[in-house]
Protein backbone atom coordinates (compact mmCIF):
# COMPACT_ATOMS: atom_id res chain seq x y z
CA UNK A 1 0.00 0.00 0.00
CA UNK A 2 1.54 3.58 -1.10
CA UNK A 3 0.17 6.25 1.22
CA UNK A 4 -0.45 9.79 -0.03
CA UNK A 5 -0.92 11.14 3.53
CA UNK A 6 2.62 11.92 3.95
CA UNK A 7 3.22 15.75 5.61
CA UNK A 8 5.16 18.00 3.28
CA UNK A 9 7.64 18.61 5.77
CA UNK A 10 10.08 21.90 4.18
CA UNK A 11 9.29 22.99 0.49
CA UNK A 12 10.70 26.01 -1.57
CA UNK A 13 9.84 28.44 -4.31
CA UNK A 14 11.61 26.32 -6.84
CA UNK A 15 8.98 23.54 -5.76
CA UNK A 16 6.28 26.35 -5.82
CA UNK A 17 7.09 27.25 -9.17
CA UNK A 18 7.14 23.93 -10.57
CA UNK A 19 3.56 23.17 -9.07
CA UNK A 20 1.70 25.98 -10.47
CA UNK A 21 4.30 26.10 -14.19
CA UNK A 22 2.22 21.84 -13.56
CA UNK A 23 -0.54 23.45 -13.34
CA UNK A 24 -0.34 26.08 -16.04
CA UNK A 25 -0.24 28.86 -13.57
CA UNK A 26 2.52 31.18 -11.78
CA UNK A 27 4.19 32.12 -8.66
CA UNK A 28 5.06 35.87 -8.07
CA UNK A 29 8.19 35.53 -5.49
CA UNK A 30 7.43 38.77 -2.83
CA UNK A 31 11.13 39.43 -2.37
CA UNK A 32 10.99 41.01 0.88
CA UNK A 33 9.65 37.87 2.59
CA UNK A 34 10.84 34.24 1.25
CA UNK A 35 7.28 32.45 0.68
CA UNK A 36 4.98 34.63 1.11
CA UNK A 37 4.37 34.70 -2.67
CA UNK A 38 1.10 34.88 -4.98
CA UNK A 39 0.54 31.48 -6.47
CA UNK A 40 -2.35 31.81 -9.20
CA UNK A 41 -3.56 28.96 -10.54
CA UNK A 42 -6.46 28.80 -13.60
CA UNK A 43 -9.45 26.86 -12.77
CA UNK A 44 -11.51 25.06 -15.34
CA UNK A 45 -14.55 27.97 -15.11
CA UNK A 46 -12.25 30.40 -16.81
CA UNK A 47 -11.36 32.11 -13.45
CA UNK A 48 -7.95 32.46 -11.63
CA UNK A 49 -7.34 31.19 -8.01
CA UNK A 50 -5.12 33.26 -6.49
CA UNK A 51 -3.49 31.82 -2.91
CA UNK A 52 -1.55 34.51 -1.00
CA UNK A 53 1.31 32.65 0.58
CA UNK A 54 1.11 35.45 3.86
CA UNK A 55 -2.26 34.86 4.38
CA UNK A 56 -2.43 31.86 6.87
CA UNK A 57 -5.62 30.31 5.28
CA UNK A 58 -4.20 30.25 1.85
CA UNK A 59 -0.89 28.86 2.62
CA UNK A 60 -2.32 26.02 5.02
CA UNK A 61 -4.65 24.68 1.59
CA UNK A 62 -1.48 24.88 -0.67
CA UNK A 63 0.85 23.31 1.86
CA UNK A 64 -1.67 20.34 1.82
CA UNK A 65 -1.82 20.79 -1.68
CA UNK A 66 1.91 20.58 -2.49
CA UNK A 67 1.47 17.40 0.01
CA UNK A 68 -0.88 15.91 -2.21
CA UNK A 69 1.23 16.66 -5.48
CA UNK A 70 4.46 15.71 -3.87
CA UNK A 71 3.11 12.27 -2.34
CA UNK A 72 1.66 11.36 -5.78
CA UNK A 73 4.61 11.70 -7.61
CA UNK A 74 6.51 10.11 -5.07
CA UNK A 75 3.93 7.01 -5.75
CA UNK A 76 4.34 7.20 -9.59
CA UNK A 77 8.35 6.53 -9.15
CA UNK A 78 7.47 3.66 -6.85
CA UNK A 79 4.78 2.39 -9.55
CA UNK A 80 7.84 2.97 -11.95
CA UNK A 81 10.46 1.26 -10.03
CA UNK A 82 8.56 -1.75 -9.49
CA UNK A 83 6.98 -1.83 -13.11
CA UNK A 84 10.33 -2.72 -13.81
CA UNK A 85 10.63 -5.92 -11.90
CA UNK A 86 9.93 -9.47 -12.94
CA UNK A 87 7.35 -9.60 -10.24
CA UNK A 88 4.55 -7.30 -10.17
CA UNK A 89 3.04 -6.37 -7.10
CA UNK A 90 -0.61 -5.54 -6.79
CA UNK A 91 -0.65 -2.10 -5.77
CA UNK A 92 -3.21 0.42 -3.84
CA UNK A 93 -2.84 4.26 -3.55
CA UNK A 94 -4.72 5.53 -0.69
CA UNK A 95 -4.66 9.00 0.66
CA UNK A 96 -7.02 11.86 1.74
CA UNK A 97 -7.31 15.94 1.37
CA UNK A 98 -8.53 18.19 4.64
CA UNK A 99 -7.00 21.65 3.27
CA UNK A 100 -10.53 22.67 2.42
CA UNK A 101 -12.24 24.74 5.37
CA UNK A 102 -15.55 26.01 5.00
CA UNK A 103 -15.73 29.66 4.34
CA UNK A 104 -17.84 32.73 3.91
CA UNK A 105 -15.34 34.22 0.96
CA UNK A 106 -15.98 31.18 -1.61
CA UNK A 107 -12.32 30.55 -1.34
CA UNK A 108 -13.85 26.80 -0.48
CA UNK A 109 -15.39 26.71 -3.73
CA UNK A 110 -12.29 27.69 -5.69
CA UNK A 111 -10.31 25.36 -3.28
CA UNK A 112 -12.20 22.25 -4.52
CA UNK A 113 -12.03 23.36 -8.29
CA UNK A 114 -7.99 23.73 -7.20
CA UNK A 115 -8.15 20.52 -5.81
CA UNK A 116 -9.93 19.04 -9.09
CA UNK A 117 -7.93 20.41 -11.07
CA UNK A 118 -4.39 18.56 -9.36
CA UNK A 119 -6.32 15.09 -9.16
CA UNK A 120 -7.19 15.81 -12.94
CA UNK A 121 -3.81 16.71 -13.66
CA UNK A 122 -2.53 13.62 -11.73
CA UNK A 123 -4.76 11.19 -13.27
CA UNK A 124 -3.77 12.02 -16.83
CA UNK A 125 -0.03 11.53 -16.24
CA UNK A 126 -1.28 8.48 -14.37
CA UNK A 127 -3.06 6.72 -17.10
CA UNK A 128 -0.27 7.48 -19.72
CA UNK A 129 2.39 6.06 -17.29
CA UNK A 130 -0.06 3.16 -17.56
CA UNK A 131 -0.19 3.67 -21.01
CA UNK A 132 3.56 3.51 -21.62
CA UNK A 133 3.60 0.68 -19.21
CA UNK A 134 1.73 -1.53 -21.54
CA UNK A 135 3.45 -0.68 -24.47
CA UNK A 136 6.90 -1.87 -22.82
CA UNK A 137 5.56 -5.23 -22.38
Amino acid sequence: MISLDHPLGDYCEEEINEFASWLGGSYATDVTKPLDGVLTIPLANGDNMNLHMSKKVHREFATKLFALYRNIRKAMERHEDLSQTLCRPAELIMGSFDGIKHDTDGFDKQGIRLLLATLNRNLIHCRQLMKDFRLQR
